[in-house]
C-alpha cells in the first residue's frame, strides 16, 4: 500500500522531534558542564584570593626546647608526646595505666567543681588524692617548668595542615596535664591555699602555648581549660588583678570561633588540593594542543565538585560571620541555630 504525500510528512515530523530531542539530552550534560565550569573561572579566583589573604595571616613556626622538654615529663605521667623527635620518647606504660583507670573520676570531679556558682569546693575522692600523691612528684616537676621557662610552643605550618594525609596534633597530653593541674589546684585550695594560684598560672602558661595557633582542637582546649580555671579562681579570695584582665581578654577573644573559622578555610584548601590542576599549554604549543586544554577545561567533570566546595566554604563562612557578631549573652539559642 502506497502512502499518500501527506500521510508520510504526518509520519516524518515525530522523526525530527525525536532525533533533536535526543540530540538535546545528549548536549545538556555538557552545556552544563560548560556553564558550571565558566561560572567557576570567576567564583574560584575570588575564593581563592580570600584564602591566600587569610592564611597570610596565619602564622608557620617551630616547635622550641620548651615544647620537647613537656612532652618528656607528662611521658612520665604515661602520656604520648603531641610530636615525634630525633630521639624517641618512652613511655611510661605503668603510669599510663593509672592514668587511664582514674580519668574518668577525674573529669566528672572537676565539671562537678566547676559548675559551681557559690559554696565551698568539695574534698578530692580517696581514689583521686591517691593518684595525686603518686604522681605529684611529676606534676609539681611539670608545674615548676612552666613557672620557669619560656612558654612551650609546638610547631604549626597551615601548607601542611592543609595535605590530606596530615595527621592533626590533638594535644591530648596538653589536655591531660591541664586537668591534673586543675586538680592539684582543688587538692592546694583546702590544704595549701596560697599554692593555689602558683598552680592556676602554670595552667595559664600552657594555655599560651596553644592559644596562637589558630586550628580547632586547640581553641576548644584553649576554651574549655579556661573556663574551668576561671570557675575555680571564683572561690578564691585576693585574687590578683591581672586575672581580671585575662578573663576578659579571653571572654572577648571568641577562641571556638576563630578554630571555626580556620578549620573552614583549611577543608576548603585540603579539597583544593586534591583537584586535577588546569592545563596550561605552553606559549608556542601547537593550536590543537591550545583548542584541546581549553576543551578539557571548560568541559571538566571535576565542575561540579569544585562548585559545591565553593558554594559550602562560602556558606559557612557567612554562617561564621554572622554568629560573631552575635551576644551569646542576649541572642536565644534557637536564633542562634538559625545560622
Amino acid at each position: 500500500m502506497k502512502l499518500t504525500p501527506q500521510q508520510k510528512a504526518r509520519l516524518s515530523r515525530p522523526r525530527h522531534f525525536l532525533f533533536l530531542l535526543v540530540i538535546g539530552l545528549f548536549c545538556l550534560p555538557w552545556l552544563c558542564l560548560f556553564g558550571i565550569n565558566l561560572y567557576l573561572q570567576q567564583a574560584q579566583a575570588q575564593i581563592d584570593k580570600q584564602a591566600d589573604a587569610y592564611f597570610s595571616q596565619i602564622d608557620s613556626y617551630e616547635g622550641n626546647a620548651s615544647a620537647e622538654q613537656i612532652d618528656q615529663l607528662s611521658a612520665k605521667l604515661g602520656l604520648l608526646p603531641n610530636t615525634a623527635y630525633a630521639h624517641p620518647i618512652e613511655i611510661n606504660r605503668e603510669a599510663a595505666l593509672h592514668y587511664q583507670g582514674i580519668e574518668a573520676s577525674l573529669n566528672q570531679f572537676l565539671i562537678e567543681q566547676t559548675s559551681k556558682v557559690s559554696g565551698p569546693l568539695d574534698s578530692l575522692p580517696i581514689e583521686l588524692q591517691s593518684y595525686l600523691t603518686a604522681q605529684r612528684d611529676t606534676l609539681t616537676e611539670i608545674q615548676t617548668y612552666l613557672l620557669n621557662h619560656e612558654a612551650p610552643r609546638w610547631s604549626s605550618d597551615s601548607e601542611l595542615m592543609a595535605l590530606s594525609d596530615h595527621k592533626p596534633m590533638g594535644f591530648f597530653n596538653v589536655r591531660s596535664i591541664q586537668k591534673l593541674l586543675l586538680l592539684a589546684a582543688l587538692d592546694a585550695y583546702h590544704h595549701q591555699p596560697n599554692e593555689v594560684v602558683n598552680t592556676l598560672e602554670a595552667s595559664w602558661k600552657l594555655n599560651e602555648s596553644i592559644k596562637q595557633r589558630s586550628d580547632l582542637s586547640s581553641q576548644v582546649l584553649l576554651s574549655v581549660i579556661s573556663h574551668q580555671r576561671a570557675s575555680i579562681l571564683r572561690h578564691l579570695d585576693n585574687v590578683p588583678l591581672h586575672w581580671h584582665i585575662r578573663i576578659q581578654t579571653q571572654a572577648q577573644s571568641q577562641p571556638i570561633l576563630k578554630g571555626l573559622i580556620f578549620e573552614n578555610w583549611l577543608r576548603y584548601r585540603t579539597l583544593q588540593g586534591t583537584w586535577i590542576p588546569t592545563i596550561t599549554p605552553a606559549e608556542n604549543a601547537p593550536i590543537s594542543e591550545k583548542v584541546r586544554a581549553a576543551l578539557s577545561n571548560r568541559f571538566s567533570a571535576q565542575g561540579y565538585f569544585k562548585l559545591s566546595a565553593i558554594n559550602t566554604t562560602q556558606t559557612t563562612h557567612q554562617a561564621l560571620a554572622q554568629l560573631k557578631q552575635l551576644n551569646v549573652c542576649t541572642t536565644p539559642k534557637i536564633t542562634a541555630e538559625q545560622y
